[in-house]
């Protein structure tokens, strides 16, 4: 708590503070700030509580990030026309739910179909390394072609028995209806670079979906992770679920943790 007696803290009442980031630094009175104070602490902090003569701040350290969804993407249930168009399914089936995500080498992940009347499909929301096999109740399908574009796709012509695929885009089409499940062997998030170890793939995390500026990993202790656990992994998500559930499971696998310490650097 902080004194409010004077009420010169009462404007925070008009602020929304909740997850800002929070710096703690210690000094001594009269010196030069923030120069010679030093930082002890670097968090996110709730939204303060205002009362008559203090004011109340809870301070939480970084981790309160993982603590969001995973995938806030969510398919749009779009797609229109006659054939339908689109790579976002309909309000019926599809449609409000979180759009997949992999990373590393995953096998057999059941593909989303997100055009029913094209038969396209679905792996990751973005760009992927490779699809490596499609299939079809088990039977592998033939690999035709690669399409830059979703437009590419849509209007290709895909004979029975065969997928095209749109890597950059993390999709596929099949030549013909599904017969049964569909499933796919893939090569997943390649945004900039592919990464399949786990330092690797929990540093891409942290970056690209909880937005960790670079500067606050500590980059050098995520490589020798890999150097001392070199074994490739894969990780899909289809569903809802928390950042924090799935870098546990990259975690467990190895047996190692990710955190930040007191002054906010992940390591």
């Amino acid at each position: 708590p902080i004194s409010n007696t004077d009420h010169a803290l009462s404007f925070l009442l008009d602020l929304g503070l909740d997850g800002r980031e929070i710096v703690v630094r210690v000094g001594r009175a009269g010196t030069a700030y923030p120069a010679a104070w030093t930082i002890w602490l670097t968090g996110t902090v709730e939204q303060p509580e205002v009362g008559a003569d203090k004011v109340t701040l809870r301070i939480r350290d970084r981790t309160a990030v993982l603590d969001l969804p995973l995938q806030s993407t969510l398919y749009a249930g779009t797609n229109t026309g006659g054939p339908l168009s689109g790579a976002e399914g309909v309000p019926t089936d599809i449609g409000g739910q979180p759009k997949p995500l992999a990373w590393g080498r995953c096998s057999h992940v059941p593909a989303v179909r997100v055009n029913t009347a094209l038969d396209i499909f679905q792996v990751h929301a973005g760009q992927v390394q490779a699809i490596d096999a499609v299939y079809d109740r088990g039977a592998a399908l033939s690999f035709a072609a690669n399409r830059a574009n979703l437009a590419a796709l849509e209007a290709a012509s895909v004979s029975a028995g065969q997928f095209d695929t749109c890597t950059a885009l993390g999709l596929f089409r099949l030549g013909g209806p599904a017969q049964g499940r569909v499933t796919a062997d893939i090569r997943g998030d390649a945004a900039g670079s592919y990464v399949d170890r786990a330092g690797a793939v929990m540093r891409r995390i942290l970056e690209s979906v909880c937005g960790i500026a670079t500067a606050d990993i500590d980059t050098a202790a995520f490589a020798a992770l890999d150097v001392a656990a070199p074994y490739e992994i894969g990780i899909w998500i289809g569903a809802e679920t928390t950042r924090r559930a799935v870098l546990d499971q990259i975690q467990a696998s190895i047996g190692a943790f990710c955190l930040p310490d007191r002054t906010g650097i992940w390591t």
